[in-house]
């Protein structure tokens, strides 16, 4: 029987060709592996997948590192796609199999990337693909350079940084777009493409591009002082943004390090689950109001029981079958000031009794 991560690389693949009208050669599709289990990666790997996209590094260096992913997937290639400071480049230049970086949005972490993978290859030929990263949408929190300063990077890329391959550009693209309607983001970036492409001599075909769709949590709110034993409700709210065409919508709690979340909504299944001990400390309920991504309803958490134990750090994480996001705060739960009676007696014999 097809286990789910084969099914859902099957359909998202059918989209994919059927998008590039019936030639998915001229389309890579690249798996996003982040907080995915070893397991996954090697179900997906078996389904077909080759390139999987990391966010992490530390993450990442995990996954590449590990015996059995190595065992199982001898042809698997790695994608880095978080945001790359140049602090962290020598370290990532280091991760067996990294095939390319997507997020290259500065010279100097070209710079950095570039003389880090010299060192790591030892002088072998090996070049590391790298994309330009441009922020298409101006939303600060998605990373890159902004269109102005595409050509001078990718030059400098080019011109400067010899152990690098410039693949193409990608950005975060909006993703809360009408179906059948032109991506705003991806204009954007085809039209940087030409821009670079003529700036620099090459034809508008070497340069590939990468187009991500993104889901967004645009507001997270969880109690930051809750008392001890104080009845609730007391909302943690995960509001998201996604586009009309996601589908397979799961949003995911999780308490500390816990890599088991406490809820989960998968949203073709139905209602919530609360697993654990905190089926007695949280509830939910319908939220009246659809959701932006293609649900009827939707589902607010509420702490109702809170306890010392509780406090730490709450991650909310939303996905669907193009894009993932997710965003986390502390909560503490106090224990008040208890009263006590202080009572000194005379001592006669050297006594000091407290009550």
């Amino acid at each position: 029987m097809e286990n789910h991560i084969a099914t859902n690389f099957r359909l998202v693949s059918e989209r994919v060709a059927n998008a590039a009208r019936l030639q998915p050669q001229t389309v890579r599709l690249v798996a996003v592996s982040k907080t995915k289990s070893k397991e996954d990666v090697i179900a997906a790997y078996a389904a077909g997948a080759r390139h999987f996209g990391e966010n992490y590094i530390q993450e990442l260096v995990s996954k590449a590192e590990d015996p059995s992913i190595k065992e199982n997937c001898p042809e698997l290639k790695w994608h880095f796609i978080g945001r790359l400071q140049s602090n962290k480049v020598k370290q990532l230049a280091k991760v067996p199999g990294l095939w390319a970086v997507e997020t290259v949005a500065t010279p100097k972490v070209a710079d950095s990337l570039n003389s880090s993978w010299e060192s790591a290859q030892r002088g072998e030929p090996h070049k590391l693909n790298v994309m330009v990263q441009v922020n298409t949408s101006g939303e600060e929190q998605k990373g890159g350079v902004e269109m102005s300063e595409v050509v001078d990077l990718a030059r400098h890329i080019r011109e400067k940084c010899p152990r690098l391959s410039l693949l193409g550009l990608m950005t975060i693209g909006f993703a809360d777009v009408q179906p059948g309607t032109e991506n705003p983001d991806f204009a954007a970036l085809a039209k940087c493409r030409n821009m670079v492409a003529e700036a620099l001599g090459i034809e508008h075909e070497v340069l590939e591009l990468s187009m991500v769709f993104s889901i967004d949590i645009v507001r997270l709110i969880v109690p930051k002082l809750v008392e001890d034993g104080k009845k609730g409700p007391f909302d943690l709210e995960c509001s998201y943004r996604c586009g009309e065409g996601d589908d397979n919508l799961v949003v995911k709690w999780f308490f500390n390090n816990d890599t088991t979340p406490f809820y989960q909504w998968i949203a073709s299944y139905g209602e919530p689950v609360i697993t654990g001990p905190y089926e007695s400390k949280f509830s939910f309920e319908e939220d009246q109001h659809a959701d932006t991504c293609n649900n009827k309803v939707s589902y607010k958490l509420a702490l109702t029981d809170p306890e010392v134990a509780m406090s730490g750090l709450y991650r909310c994480e939303v996905q669907t079958f193009d894009s993932q996001d997710s965003a986390e705060a502390n909560m503490v739960v106090f224990s008040p000031p208890r009263n006590f009676t202080l009572v000194i007696d005379e001592p006669s014999a050297g006594v000091l009794q407290v009550e």
